[in-house]
Order: structure tokens, then C-alpha cells, then sequence
């Protein structure tokens, strides 16, 4: 501020974002969507048949919320959700993809990114009405792994809010405001945007899996192809890994780290 003389400041770059949070309010206004959104409580499951996400133990036996109950409990009392609450899993995909002018020009990479909600039926899942594109990742040029966590941090930070208070959202069952708790189940993606996306090194790299320590002199040994025959990636660890990495300030530091632990 100089005077009464606002200084304006140039964005370096323009990131398209619109909130998870602000697309379910707006998906919860169609009519009957609630009780889709419910019917899986609902559906018979047999033993043994996979028919939809909620026929998998993840689901039902692990999820938790962050009171550390089980975030999809559904026992005879909770047929319209635990205290009257409605409970969501989405699933984030990301993909980059390269728009090619001609020939003679250089392509441009983008990535859009958007969450697929799946207490859907699978026939509303994917339809174009229903999928939830919440930011794109602009180009030229496909983003670094430092840019991607940058980018991605709105988007997490929603996430948590959802998981962790839910939002208050008008509905016609509840006009007065229904609170509505959000989960995020999987990222659906490629293997180098997985990588990326977890914060982990190239899959070129010689620690390459995302879920165990398997290097690449490993892959023509008979032990690649036993069951627990190498330490696995644990999600404490990887944290631990990411807090350290984070906190190196100069980039040759930062590229010694991801070549020794592949974070």
C-alpha cells in the first residue's frame, strides 16, 4: 500500500480450483440423490461376490472416521446414517494429458483432476452429470513432484476438513442442514502420476514400487515372486521420509534424499 494506492499483483500462474466441499452442496440439490446415495446400506451382500465397492473388506472393516469408529458402520439402527448423517467416499483421479495443435508446435500438457463419489450406482458413477472436476493442474509442461504437492494441497486440505468436521448441507430430507462427513478411498491414476502424487520418487528409480522395497536388481530373482519377501512402504514411514525431505533447503540436498530413500 502506498497512499491510499492498492499495489496489484500479478498471479505467476492461474490454477482453476473449485472445492470438493462446494460440488456436493451442489449435487445433494438434485431431487432423490440422498436416497442413491443410500442405497447400498440397503443391498443384500453375499459372502465372496464383489458386485461394488462396499462388498470389500477396506469399506467395511477398515475405514475409519476420525473418531476412529468405522467410518461406514451400518448396523439396524443406522440404515438412514449414524445420527442422521450422511456418509460419502469419493475417489480423486488424475491424468495428464497433452493437447497437440499441429506438428511444427510444442505440445501442452494439462492435468485435470476429479472425484467420482461411490456410493453411486455404477450406471450414475461416471456419468459426466455426477463427476466432480475440481482443479486442473495447468502447462505448459507436466508439473515436478514439488509442483504436484503444491497443487494438490488445496485439494487435501478440503479433504481433511471433510473427513475430519463434514459440512452442514440443505437437503430435502433435513431442510435444516444434514451433516455430511466425505472419505477419500483411492486415487485413481497411472503409475508415474501415482508416484508423484504420493510423494514418491520416478518409477524409473531403483526403489520403484510404492509398496515395498524391492529394487531393480531384485526383479529377475526368484524371491520377486514370494509374498512378503520384501520390506514393505508403510505410511508412517513415508510421512516420517516426506517431513525430513521437506525439510531440506537446497536442491542438490533434496536430490541425494529422493536417491537414497526414493521420497
Amino acid at each position: 500500500m502506498q497512499g491510499n494506492t492498492r499495489a496489484l499483483k500479478t498471479p505467476v500462474i492461474k490454477y482453476p480450483y473449485l472445492p470438493l466441499s462446494e460440488q456436493i452442496a451442489s449435487i445433494l440439490k438434485i431431487p432423490g440423490i440422498e436416497a442413491t446415495l443410500e442405497q447400498w446400506r440397503a443391498k443384500p451382500r453375499m459372502s465372496g461376490t464383489y458386485m461394488d465397492i462396499f462388498d470389500g473388506d477396506f469399506c467395511c472393516t477398515k475405514l475409519k472416521g476420525p473418531d476412529g469408529k468405522l467410518f461406514f458402520s451400518n448396523s439396524a439402527d443406522e440404515r438412514h446414517g449414524l445420527n442422521g448423517e450422511l456418509r460419502l467416499s469419493v475417489n480423486l483421479g488424475v491424468d495428464w494429458f497433452s493437447y497437440i495443435q499441429s506438428n511444427i508446435t510444442p505440445s501442452h500438457s494439462s492435468a485435470p483432476t476429479s472425484f467420482s463419489i461411490c456410493n453411486l450406482p455404477l450406471e450414475y458413477r461416471y456419468q459426466t452429470a455426477n463427476l466432480m472436476c475440481t482443479s486442473i493442474m495447468p502447462g505448459p509442461k507436466e508439473q515436478s513432484p514439488n509442483e504436484v504437492q503444491c497443487f494438490l494441497r488445496p485439494i487435501i486440505s478440503n479433504l481433511l476438513r471433510l473427513w475430519k468436521h463434514g459440512i452442514k448441507v440443505p437437503t430435502k430430507s433435513q431442510p435444516e442442514g444434514r451433516l455430511v462427513h466425505v472419505v477419500l478411498v483411492a486415487v485413481v491414476c497411472d503409475k508415474p502420476a501415482a508416484h508423484k502424487i504420493g510423494g514418491f520418487a520416478s518409477h524409473s528409480h531403483t526403489y520403484y514400487c510404492t509398496e515395498c522395497w524391492i529394487s531393480t536388481a531384485d526383479k529377475g530373482k526368484v524371491t520377486t515372486f514370494q509374498k512378503g519377501a520384501f520390506r514393505p512402504q508403510t505410511n508412517a514411514e513415508q510421512c516420517h521420509l516426506g517431513d525430513k525431505y521437506h525439510n531440506l533447503m537446497s536442491p542438490p540436498a533434496q536430490k541425494n534424499f529422493v536417491k537414497e530413500f526414493a521420497t
